[in-house]
């Protein structure tokens, strides 16, 4: 049970217009049962030319439902350990629906390449642009084909996304539903698409520009009531909110109200966060004062929500600095999974940037607990995260692609309010 909650978190191109620059390719006959998806091979690529692609320099394999990397850098810092001159290879097999004309265009920084039934139908291999890549008309006839593309990054931006049009309609997106795995190629993941989970929140300081009293008299209060709305209004809502001392200040200033947390936490929509007594700082206290935080407040969840009830993260949306050592005693405490949004503020990585979405964080004893560390700000709102839906942000859609990558199909996002509680806007 342990081990299964810690797996519980890309020169100036030229478009190539010309009309059957490739024979007619004949009908490939009956489309293979093979399971849905396409194999990816990621490289290190030398920065000089021809920027191959060499089995030497293969870092790391995964699957894909289809060619869709909005924002690739951290598939590729995930994969291959580095963000610049790095590449990709799909394989597998792409069903052509009826016989026309076919146009491939590759929405892609930098190059790319692609081939079917080992035929270039797109033939960009370029360095540092982003410009789209546009191969030739080439016409198809209905059926299913060995299907290849290569992708290049140099250095700067990096997506890839393959999109064709058939008998000159509008460019669109090559369906996931068009392409299958290699002969023998295990299926993928269920849930292949990835799951976005937003994670509701409102953190409140119990003392900071406030005194002790305000959080009590107004606070408090306002976190439970707006949080009942919501819960009233919107069935499928779900809550998070950290802090055992907070919970303790409810039942004894508003035990009526309390009873109604109660209730919610039981029928699973209100979730008791963070496993501690009170959220603070990570550096300055002994790991024995960082344990006993922790032992108090999930025995007081414990005690007061029952056992099942316990938290099994550390949660610190807004913590400044985090010790190397946490892991390690997180997991002495029956912890699995560390949340923050705070190292978006600033931290040590090269280039500032955060080297995973979700991954494992492994303390100096060995020990490891799973780290969400790219969440966004805990105090924004989804319609202004992601007005179209949260599957048309690139940001997201760069950091799921990231995990399913390695294997992980999901990504989290924080909304909400903070330091004052309350509840999220949207």
């Amino acid at each position: 049970m342990k081990k299964s909650r810690k797996i519980l978190a890309f020169a100036l191109s030229l478009a190539m217009t010309c009309s059957a620059a490739l024979p007619t390719l004949a009908a490939a006959g009956e489309a293979p049962a093979g399971n849905p998806g396409l194999r990816v091979d990621y490289y290190t690529v030398l920065p000089q030319e021809p920027w191959a692609l060499e089995p030497g320099n293969l870092k790391a394999s995964g699957y894909v439902d289809q060619i869709d990397n909005r924002e690739f850098k951290y598939t590729l810092k995930t994969q291959t350990g580095q963000m610049n001159w790095a590449g990709a290879r799909y394989t597998g097999n792409i069903t052509i629906p009826k016989d026309g004309t076919y146009k491939f265009t590759g929405k892609t920084d930098d190059g790319a390449r692609v081939y079917i039934d080992g035929q270039l139908v797109l033939d960009q291999w370029v360095s540092n642009t982003g410009q789209d890549k546009v191969g030739p008309e080439v016409q198809l006839k209905a059926g299913t084909y060995s299907f290849q593309m290569d992708y290049l990054q140099g250095s700067g931006g990096s997506y890839n996304r393959l999109f064709w049009s058939i008998d000159g309609g509008e460019n669109e997106l090559v369906p996931a539903s068009a392409f299958t795995l290699p002969e023998g190629e295990e299926p993928m993941p269920e849930a292949s698409r990835g799951k976005i989970y937003t994670i509701a929140t409102a953190h409140l300081d119990t003392i900071w520009n406030w005194s002790y009293e305000t959080t009590i008299r107004e606070y408090i209060p306002k976190t439970m009531r707006e949080n009942f709305q919501l819960f009233e209004n919107n069935p499928n809502y779900n809550f998070n909110f950290e802090g055992a001392r907070r919970y303790d200040l409810m039942k004894e200033y508003y035990p009526e109200e309390y009873e109604k947390v109660k209730e919610y936490i039981a029928d699973g929509r209100w979730y008791t966060a963070g496993s501690a007594w009170e959220n603070g700082d990570q550096n300055g206290p002994s790991p024995e004062a960082l344990i006993r935080n922790t032992l108090y407040g999930n025995q007081y969840f414990a005690d007061e929500f029952g056992n099942d009830k316990r938290s099994y993260d550390i949660y610190l949306p807004d913590c400044f600095g985090f010790g190397y050592a946490m892991p390690s005693w997180m997991a002495h405490c029956n912890l699995v999974s560390f949340s923050t949004q705070k190292l978006t503020w600033g931290n040590a990585f090269v280039n500032g940037e955060i080297p995973f979405d979700i991954g494992k964080w492994v303390g100096p004893d060995g020990n490891y607990v799973m780290a969400s560390t790219d969440t966004g700000n805990y105090t924004a709102k989804l319609q202004d995260i992601a007005p179209n839906g949260l599957r048309e942000n690139n940001w997201i859609m760069g950091k799921l692609d990231s995990n399913k990558a390695w294997g992980f199909y999901g990504t989290t996002v924080y909304h909400g309010t903070g330091d004052t509680g309350g509840s999220p806007a949207d």
